[in-house]
Order: structure tokens, then C-alpha cells, then sequence
């Protein structure tokens, strides 16, 4: 573009993933929109299509972007992901054919922490079953039990100590409630005590907070001993995972798939599912 001046080219975009009006409508009229809800859809788009897209706009983290998918654009320069994480994106791929990969972090990391400090005081005190009991009539017949659960003389451990966990950190800073995590390596500039270890940690602590990525999953769901440290506790331990869509769905660490198919499903051990579903054992 000699001496400064803007090209009239349109460029071709594809919006990859279950798309949004704000998407629809938030590029210029520069842009050659095109639509691909599946990696399925992808393969519907003709060679041509294919050949002039520079641009990919992933719109959800349930759509892979790997290397089978972004191999398909021999022009691509840029893969745009509408979310913090980019576990999706076959970053590695993109480095090596110079495809610029961006994402959209801090966008919810304060309302993500205030929904993990939610889930933990809705669980300790039991706010969504004495709302169902309520809710149930109970109450005109007989007293909701006083709630054992407490913040007080507690002790949390996070696993993850990125934004997220810091964010969670400070809340409980607040209630006075002590805080140590689990991270590959030491968070700079955070004082909490680290363990390299995660079964460690999960013995030390009353109350787990997961900061979900695939990695953090597959050790969840994988890793029994986590579960039996958590269960070893001679009080009630809680495991917690604010926030993890999948497919429209809350994900969650719900009990079929990590309780009650191993041994100790009927421990001591509560999960609190990220739809506020109490349960207790």
C-alpha cells in the first residue's frame, strides 16, 4: 500500500463456530464473511472458498481449531479466538507457518472468581437445598437443620494461580480465609505457599478449587488418589469448578462421572457442581 494509502480488498473471514449477531454484524463492510458452525461444515466449504480466507474467527472453545483444520487455508494469517483459554488452537502449528493466534483474556476473570466464591458459601451453608426445602413446604412442618459448613478455619487450595486464581485468591484474602495452590512452577508475585505437588496439597486443605483447562480435566477425572486425599479429611471436603461450558452445557465435576464410580463414592467427600446443585454424602 504505497504511500500510506488503504487497499479497497476485501478481505475473506470465516466465523468458525455457533455464531452470535455481535459477531454478524461487528465487522466492517472490508470483510467477506463466511460461516462453518463444525469442523463438519468445513469441509462443505468449496476449494476456492478455502483458498481466499486469511482470516478465522473461533467463536466457541468447543470447536478445534487443530492442525487438520487450519491446514485447510494455505493463506491464513490470522486465527482469532473469542475467549481467554486457546487450548483449541493448534498453536505450535500456527507458529510454524506464521499464523498469528490472539485471544480475549481478562474479559470475565473478576465474575468467574465471584462465581467460585458463590459456589463456596452456597455450599457451605447450603443455600440451594434449604432453598428447595423452602421452596418444598417443609418448613411448616418441621426445622432445616443448622448448616455445618463454615469459611471459618478453613483452608483453600486452587489449583491454577493465573488470573483467575488470584482473582479467587483476594476474595478469600478477605473472608480471612488461607490460601495455598498448586501450579506447574511458582506464580511471580503471589505469596501463598506452593505446592508442586497436587495430592499433597489436596491433603493439606478442606476445600479444592479447580481453575478448569483440558490438562486440569483429564488429572481430575483421571487421578483417584486426588480424590481419596480430598476424602481422607476427618470433616467434609469440597471440590469446586466455577464455570466450564462445554457444547451449551455447564461443565462440571458432576458425581456419575468422578463419584459414584470408584470406591470411595460414599465418603465424606461433597462436589459442587457449577449449576449449583448440592450434593453431599
Amino acid at each position: 500500500m504505497p504511500g500510506g494509502t488503504i487497499s479497497s480488498e476485501k478481505i475473506d473471514l470465516l466465523i468458525y463456530g455457533p455464531s452470535r449477531p455481535i459477531l454478524q454484524n461487528g465487522f466492517s463492510d472490508q470483510f467477506v464473511l463466511h460461516a462453518a458452525e463444525t469442523k463438519h461444515d468445513l469441509e462443505r466449504l468449496t476449494p476456492a472458498t478455502l483458498e481466499k480466507i486469511r482470516g478465522v474467527a473461533v467463536t466457541y472453545h468447543t470447536v478445534p481449531a487443530d492442525k487438520t483444520a487450519l491446514a485447510l487455508f494455505p493463506k491464513l494469517e490470522i486465527v482469532a479466538s473469542f475467549g481467554v483459554g486457546y487450548d483449541h488452537v493448534d498453536s505450535a502449528h500456527a507458529r510454524e507457518h506464521n499464523i498469528v493466534v490472539t485471544n480475549t483474556p481478562d474479559v470475565l476473570t473478576e465474575e468467574v472468581a465471584d462465581v467460585a466464591m458463590g459456589l463456596l458459601i452456597a455450599t457451605l451453608r447450603e443455600f440451594i437445598k434449604a432453598e428447595r426445602y423452602l421452596r418444598s413446604g417443609l418448613w411448616t412442618t418441621q426445622n432445616y437443620p443448622l448448616s455445618v459448613g463454615s469459611l471459618r478455619d478453613r483452608k483453600v487450595g486452587i489449583v491454577g494461580m493465573g488470573r483467575i486464581g488470584q482473582a479467587i485468591g483476594r476474595r478469600l484474602d478477605a473472608s480471612r480465609v488461607p490460601v495455598v495452590y498448586h501450579s506447574r512452577k511458582p506464580a511471580e508475585g503471589v505469596s501463598y505457599k506452593h505446592y508442586p505437588d497436587l495430592i499433597e496439597m489436596a491433603k493439606a486443605v478442606d476445600t479444592l478449587i479447580v481453575i478448569p483447562n483440558d490438562r486440569l480435566l483429564s488429572i481430575i477425572e483421571k487421578r483417584t488418589p486426588l480424590m481419596e486425599a480430598l476424602c481422607s479429611r476427618p470433616w467434609p471436603a469440597w471440590l469446586l469448578g466455577p464455570c466450564r461450558w462445554q457444547q451449551g452445557n455447564t461443565y462440571r465435576f458432576p458425581r456419575k462421572r468422578i463419584l459414584k464410580r470408584q470406591p470411595w463414592s460414599k465418603s465424606r467427600l461433597s462436589s459442587m457442581p457449577t449449576s449449583c446443585e448440592s450434593i453431599e454424602n
